[in-house]
C-alpha cells in the first residue's frame, strides 16, 4: 500500500464491522482504535454468555481443496469488555481443568 490503512474507530461503544459482520485482523494495526482483540478459542462463547457485543476476528485464510476459507481467531470487543472476557476465559479454562482432574480421580 502507498498509504497507511485507516481503520474506523469504535463509536458509541460499537465496534465497526465489515459487510460480513466481522473484523479483519491480519495485524495488530487492523484492530479499531478503542477496541481490543481477544484471541482465544473460547472468547466467542464467553462474550455470548455474558451478553457482550462482539465481532468475530477474521485472522487469515486457510487453503483446503483449492479454495480459501476464512480462519477466525477470537473476537474484537470494546476495550472495556476485553478484560471481562479474558477473566471469563480463564474461569472456563479453570473449570475444564477441574472437571478433567475430577474425572481422572474417579477412573
Amino acid at each position: 500500500q502507498t498509504r497507511p490503512l485507516r481503520v474506523p474507530p469504535v463509536r458509541e461503544g460499537v465496534v465497526p464491522v465489515n459487510c460480513r459482520g466481522s473484523v479483519d485482523v491480519y495485524t495488530p494495526g487492523h484492530v479499531p482504535q478503542g477496541a481490543a482483540h481477544v484471541d482465544h478459542p473460547r472468547a466467542t462463547a464467553v462474550a455470548k454468555h455474558l451478553g457482550l457485543a462482539y465481532a468475530p476476528a477474521m485472522a487469515s485464510f486457510e487453503w483446503t481443496g483449492g479454495q480459501a476459507h476464512p480462519r477466525f481467531a477470537g473476537v474484537v470487543v470494546v476495550e472495556a469488555a476485553a478484560e471481562v472476557i479474558r477473566e471469563g476465559v480463564a474461569a472456563l479454562s479453570a473449570q475444564a481443568l477441574e472437571g478433567e482432574a475430577r474425572r481422572a480421580r474417579t477412573e
